[in-house]
């Protein structure tokens, strides 16, 4: 609940201070620029939350599909509000989650949410959305020629680094291809080390033990950018610096979604 409160206070603010020409400039996100992430960042929280949603303009139609095509939905829905429209909207829409989510005893974090996949509970859900939030924080910082500032919001970092952590064992073998069995230490500035075991086929993190295969070094942040796969933020971090095949395949592939 700290993240996601911290998350929602940077990001009304960052938007609060959007100069009209900036709302056009281009984002990380490539089909949006600022204003149309910002739709997308108000429109998908205001979906969670049930409320009310705008029909996109008549006629208008998508090649994309799945969740794709549901967030390009919500934009285009959006693409005649004005910026402060778009704002009220997620400040109305991150008080009402903030709000819910205080409510939950330790029982109501692990009823079911229906999202995400993989840990459909409350507990996932917010976890997924604050990963999900904070990355477009940052892209909206750097579309806007904003430092990263990743000082700016401590508990969310953190939380975000855990989860590309939690998801690597799942990402080394499905998104990375590792097949072979092997041992990568991942020690990274920042954390603890800990060993990245692929075995018939299945991840899974334990304690370092024995021998490596492989090394993986860096900072907390670059394992971040690319587990959410924005390398091209190494420039600001320092790259993710690899020994051994599988290392390097896991460094180059591994991210948590497409």
């Amino acid at each position: 609940m700290e993240g996601l409160e911290q998350l929602w206070a940077s990001t009304g603010q960052l938007l609060g201070e959007v100069r009209a020409s900036e709302w056009l400039l281009p984002t990380p996100c490539a089909d949006w620029d600022v204003r149309q992430l910002a739709a997308h960042i108000a429109g998908g929280q205001s979906g969670f939350e049930g409320m009310a949603q705008p029909e996109p303009p008549p006629g208008w139609t998508t090649d994309k599909l799945g969740v794709d095509a549901m967030t390009a939905v919500g934009v285009a829905a959006r693409d005649d509000w004005l910026p402060q429209q778009i704002i009220d909207e997620l400040a109305t829409a991150a008080a009402a989650q903030v709000g819910r989510l205080r409510l939950l005893d330790d029982a109501g974090w692990e009823e079911p949410a229906g999202w995400p996949p993989g840990d459909p509970t409350m507990r996932g859900y917010a976890k997924n959305r604050l990963l999900d939030g904070y990355i477009h924080l940052l892209d909206l910082r750097v579309a806007l020629g904003r430092p990263l500032d990743l000082d700016a919001e401590p508990v969310v970092f953190e939380l975000c680094v855990e989860q590309a952590f939690e998801f690597s064992g799942w990402g080394a073998v499905k998104q990375a291809g590792i097949v072979d069995d092997c041992r990568i230490r991942l020690d990274l500035r920042g954390r603890d080390a800990v060993d990245l075991v692929v075995e018939n086929r299945r991840g899974r993190l334990e304690n370092p033990a024995g021998d490596p295969t492989d090394w993986l070094t860096g900072s907390t942040a670059a394992f971040l950018f690319a587990a959410v796969d924005r390398r091209e933020w190494w420039d600001n971090v320092g790259p993710l610096d690899a020994e051994g095949e599988a290392a390097r395949r896991f460094a180059d592939r591994y991210v948590i979604w497409l």
